[in-house]
């Protein structure tokens, strides 16, 4: 009965075998992400001939625009730069008001490329509380492709892109997605990997971002794709359109504030199956600060929290540093080791890890010369994501697109303007 006793471990122990399962379950989502970047990002690019160009699919581009920033216009023209059939594409821009300085921006464009197909729609349709769907919708209801790419304003499309993504096209594909990443370099005009040339950016605030994209978001997205988790980011989609008139068009979603995640979910339910395309969606905006970047980080974990609440409730232990701290103290309540040993371990791999995939998801050889760059901007990243989170849960409102909203835990949102 003693021995019994003896062997009984105390609630503190219990607390510590967990804490030591969750270390081993995110090392896992490292080793599992690194592994695909291996093999999912960075295909070639295939040269069709002209029989083969011929049976490429009809894709429209729709792009929703709200203002103009210092990158728009190398954003927007890069969309007209693609390597794909001229007859092949075409690009829809959708802006909500006539005044908007975007729209002579955009007529411009249009002027320089008179051979690449594009129109402006102006207005959008009230179809719901989400202001992105009720730009796109009137754009939407034009489109006659069997494919449409929605295609958010501050993305810099390589002239590849669209190659790469109609090549994750299959027969039961109902949507193909990009893993959002940061432009980085000064010519907006190279190859893929020429445009990654410079591991770092300009402006901190720049590197702070690309660290957060390029580490934990990529992370987990492409952990979950791994594992055919839906696991989707409505900045860059090539939707079919058969499957998105099956699960009642886009005006279904206009509802929900997330309708990336609800329409992915429903095509995913009406049996069609989700792509990862090879290439990564290059973010360009015209405009960072860390400041900005912390309400976006907040607006999404807010997204998150009514969507997928005890997930997003236990999303700081996901994180290095909190994890770190769990762990060096679990491992020092069971094997009695060092803390400070524990978690300097930890830490070493958590940004080794980082740096490897950081590399991988820019398409680039790893290089040790650059982890002086790397280092700041990455502790950085890492000592915001706790307090960016307690800053997130604390409300349930958001402001997106001039508007505000408040969430609701059915996924949609009310205008409280």
């Amino acid at each position: 009965e003693c021995l019994s006793q003896s062997t009984m471990l105390s609630p503190v122990e219990v607390l510590a075998f967990v804490g030591v399962a969750a270390e081993v379950v995110l090392i896992s989502f490292h080793c599992i992400a690194l592994v695909s970047s291996c093999f999912v990002l960075y295909g070639p690019t295939r040269k069709y001939v002209d029989g083969e160009a011929n049976l490429l699919p009809e894709v429209s581009i729709v792009k929703p625009l709200l203002g103009v920033d210092a990158e728009l216009e190398k954003n927007l023209e890069s969309f007209f730069l693609l390597e794909y059939p001229l007859e092949k594409f075409e690009i829809l821009f959708c802006v909500k008001d006539e005044l908007d300085p975007a729209v002579g921006l955009v007529r411009q464009l249009q002027l320089k490329h008179p051979k690449i197909s594009s129109r402006l729609f102006i207005g959008g349709c009230n179809v719901g509380v989400n202001p992105k769907v009720n730009n796109l919708m009137q754009a939407v209801k034009c489109v006659q492709s069997p494919w449409l790419w929605i295609s958010d304003c501050n993305l810099f499309a390589p002239p590849e892109t669209l190659s790469h993504m109609v090549e994750a096209i299959a027969p039961d594909i109902g949507l193909v997605h990009q893993a959002p990443f940061c432009l980085r370099g000064t010519d907006l005009g190279c190859q893929v990997t020429q445009a990654y040339s410079q591991l770092l950016c300009n402006e901190f605030a720049s590197r702070v971002v690309e660290m957060f994209f390029g580490t934990a978001h990529t992370r987990f997205y492409l952990f979950a794709n791994s594992l055919r988790i839906p696991c989707v980011n409505g900045m860059s989609t090539l939707i079919r359109m058969a499957a998105l008139k099956n699960v009642g068009g886009l005006s279904a979603f206009a509802s929900y504030v997330a309708e990336d995640f609800y329409m992915a979910d429903a095509i995913v339910k009406a049996h069609w199956r989700v792509s990862l395309c090879d290439l990564p969606a290059l973010q360009n905006p015209g405009h960072l600060s860390l400041t900005l970047f912390a309400k976006r980080m907040a607006r999404w974990i807010r997204l998150r929290f009514v969507i997928a609440t005890i997930t997003t409730l236990l999303e700081p232990f996901s994180e290095c540093i909190l994890l770190g701290c769990v762990f060096a103290l679990s491992a020092n309540i069971i094997w009695h080791v060092s803390f400070a040993l524990t978690f300097a371990i930890h830490i070493v791999f958590w940004m080794t890890a980082d740096f490897i995939l950081l590399h991988q998801i820019g398409g680039l050889a790893v290089d040790l010369t650059r982890f002086p760059g790397f280092l700041v901007p990455w502790l950085c990243r890492e000592m915001m994501a706790f307090p960016v989170w307690m800053y997130a849960i604390s409300d349930r409102h958001i402001t997106w697109g001039g508007h505000r909203y408040k969430l609701l835990f059915n996924g949609h949102g009310l205008h409280v303007d």
